[in-house]
């Protein structure tokens, strides 16, 4: 196994829709061993590998194919006071996402972040909240929706989870690790 390309893929963010980070990770890594690649319209990449027989001609052909996306957000307003509310690029369950780090891919680079939510002991009995797409924010420490937009975040932008992949001889512990694993497999 390849921990060094896996762990370089696994790292890359690649949101769906804007997968190209990613498309170029792979790439690099199997250059040696194809004959062609093809992009298509939608920015898929497709590598080719002709044997022989595909060279002749022939009829039979298969393909083998993989993703290298990995569920995101999209910044989808930015309170005044200085929060980031979000919506889903991908399927989301918005319970695990309380305290979860996250990067925002703005015009400015990476900016770190992290998902907040109400405390236990301000969050319980008949009042008690359970995290969704309407309720949960990102925090950057700042105090304006004025500091936010000086960081260059802007309405659309992607946030993906700022988790680097874990890899021991028994399992791998990693965000899209669910799609790019089958890239890696190829």
């Amino acid at each position: 196994m390849n921990k060094k390309f896996l762990k370089t893929y696994l790292s890359t963010n690649s949101p769906s829709t804007y997968e190209v980070e990613g498309q170029i990770v792979w790439k690099e890594y199997l250059t040696p061993y194809v004959h062609e690649f093809i992009t298509d319209n939608y920015g898929s990449l497709a590598a080719l590998i002709r044997s022989k027989k595909s060279i002749n001609h022939s009829p039979y052909k298969v393909v083998i194919e993989a993703h290298s996306d990995e569920i995101s957000f999209l910044v989808n307003s930015i309170s005044d006071d200085g929060l980031i509310y979000v919506k889903s690029n991908g399927g989301i369950d918005y319970t695990i996402v309380p305290g979860t780090h996250v990067n925002i891919m703005s015009s400015k680079g990476l900016i770190k972040g992290f998902f907040g939510w109400p405390p236990i002991h301000l969050n319980h009995g008949d009042d008690k909240k359970i995290p969704k797409e309407d309720n949960v924010f990102i925090d950057l420490g700042v105090e304006t929706k004025d500091d936010i937009i000086k960081l260059g975040i802007e309405i659309g932008d992607f946030i993906v989870f700022d988790r680097k992949p874990e890899i021991s001889n028994r399992c791998i512990v990693s965000k899209s690790l669910d799609d790019k694993i089958g890239g890696f497999v190829i």
